[in-house]
């Protein structure tokens, strides 16, 4: 398993946080709660594949500054 500093995750955190549009933030926030692509796209208006698209993006992001 990849292990990592809490600074290096407390770094990470904070630069997707502040650094994603308002709808991949507020998905983020919704993943980090244990909601699903379907239970995220219903309470936010969204279709599911679009979620997985910002899904991947917000994942493309952490890998970056990883």
């Amino acid at each position: 398993m990849f292990e990592m500093s809490k600074s290096k995750y407390d770094y990470i955190l904070k630069n997707v946080i502040f650094n994603i549009p308002k709808k991949e933030k507020e998905i983020f926030k919704l993943l980090v709660q244990g909601y699903n692509a379907v239970e995220i796209g219903d309470k936010i208006g969204m279709a599911e594949r679009t979620i997985y698209r910002r899904k991947e993006s917000i994942k493309k992001k952490i890998i970056n500054l990883i």
